[in-house]
């Protein structure tokens, strides 16, 4: 049972013109949940739709635990990657401009000039990078196409899981690819490409999905997400919303969620946070987790249980070990 706390009756009537979740009362309260079942950590962070997030968690909680699948990382290797960029005139009107860039993951910071851990945390061997001219248009180079070797096909999934943009123009150009009004974001099989223009027009943004067609094909290979993202019930999520991850490290550019950090992952689990859609413009965070084990999920719900769930947190009535409870209001200060 909520009660409001005694006020002065002047606050109280302004308190009361205020929506119910500033009280922390009613259906509408931004609510976390946490669920366990068996070696799976799983919940909702925000949501103000008890029904729909308990609809979710519970089919989530009846569905079997979708299969791993393991890769052997091949060896780094510059030609397999170069190899994917077109010759001259392969997209017409387009030639290569000059040599290609390329070097090791311990190259990044001069190659990106920013801080490049996100690209490590994701297995990010190194790079190789292919300037394009049209000389129709210009004798400058206009178009650059940069592919980097992710270990694996779940780190490149993962990597472009958190680029891509929801909402956005997704298209079936090598595995996957985001495209952006002047970028595109793809992946296929262990390789994150990255494709931009330097100047917009209608020739180069038509020249970005052509490239992109043309790399994808090129690197082939492995083109499924991973099945943890596909395979589970996902009514309600937003598309192209499930961002992946297998570490702490990968799963802290996934979301800003501090307890998630608590939940200790590293690379013998796996995950993904996703957005539950809960009107036309209102979404809260889910994440769904799976441990080696089924005490190495239990400690990560005790962990939780010691930083974040308050003793008074009720069950989520979902049949397994679970919490919910309403987050309290945002500080004014």
């Amino acid at each position: 049972m909520c009660t409001a706390p005694r006020f002065h009756p002047l606050l109280l009537i302004a308190l009361l013109a205020l929506p119910t979740v500033w009280l922390g009362c009613g259906e509408d309260a931004p609510t976390t949940w946490y669920v366990r079942k068996g070696n799976v950590v799983m919940g909702a962070w925000g949501a103000r739709d008890a029904d729909r997030t308990k609809a979710l968690l519970k089919a989530w909680v009846a569905a079997p635990v979708p299969p791993d699948t393991t890769y052997d990382a091949p060896p780094f290797d510059f030609d397999a990657m170069t190899a994917a960029f077109p010759e001259n005139g392969v997209i017409k009107g387009w030639d290569r401009g000059g040599e290609s860039d390329l070097g090791e993951s311990a190259q990044l910071v001069d190659f990106l000039r920013v801080a490049p851990d996100q690209y490590v945390a994701f297995g990010d061997r190194g790079y190789v990078s292919q300037e394009f001219v049209n000389p129709r248009l210009t004798k400058e180079p206009l178009l650059r196409v940069d592919i980097h070797d992710m270990t694996t096909p779940d780190n490149a999934f993962g990597f472009y899981s958190q680029k891509r943009v929801v909402g956005g123009r997704i298209r079936a150009l090598g595995a996957q690819s985001f495209v952006g009004a002047r970028d595109l974001h793809g992946w296929s099989d262990r390789f994150y490409f990255y494709i931009s223009v330097y100047e917009y027009s209608t020739d180069t943004v038509e020249a970005i999905e052509a490239f992109a067609y043309e790399v994808g094909k090129r690197l082939g290979g492995v083109t499924e997400a991973p099945l943890l993202t596909t395979a589970l019930p996902m009514d309600d999520i937003v598309p192209f919303s499930p961002k992946w991850f297998r570490t702490t490290k990968q799963a802290q550019t996934a979301t800003k969620q501090p307890d998630l950090f608590a939940l200790q992952v590293d690379s013998s689990e796996r995950g993904f946070v996703a957005l539950l859609k809960l009107d036309e413009v209102v979404a809260s965070d889910v994440f769904y987790i799976v441990y080696p084990s089924e005490s190495a999920a239990s400690e990560a719900f005790a962990a939780l249980r010691e930083v974040s769930i308050p003793h008074n947190a009720k069950s989520a009535e979902l049949g397994v070990e679970s919490a919910r409870f309403v987050q309290p209001p945002p500080s004014p200060y």
